[in-house]
């Protein structure tokens, strides 16, 4: 299910309206990754919000089909845990005898 037919709180309805307008632009799905359906059905944000994407902004909204959405979105959750496990990491440790 898109999100055209949203009834998320935070769903208003400006956004529904620029929701519709980003899908009447963008008819194709922009990513055509393997499965593509070719019809557009979702708003995807080019950068992610999580990595300072600009949610507002037309140039940062594309439309695209669900099955890419969901690749496009697994693949930024993995680079996402990526992240977080590398900076959590612990420091290699100097040998004690070694100072």
């Amino acid at each position: 299910m898109g999100w055209e037919s949203s009834t998320h709180p935070s769903s208003t309805r400006l956004q529904r309206k620029q929701r519709a307008f980003i899908l009447a632009r963008d008819p194709q799905c922009y990513l055509g990754y393997d499965g593509c359906t070719i019809v557009s059905t979702i708003e995807d944000h080019v950068i992610p919000l999580a990595q300072g994407g600009d949610r507002w902004s037309f140039s940062n909204r594309r439309g695209v089909c669900e099955p890419c959405h969901k690749v496009k979105t697994q693949a930024e959750a993995q680079a996402a845990r990526a992240a977080v496990m590398a900076k959590a990491k612990r420091p290699a440790q100097q040998h004690p005898g070694l100072a």
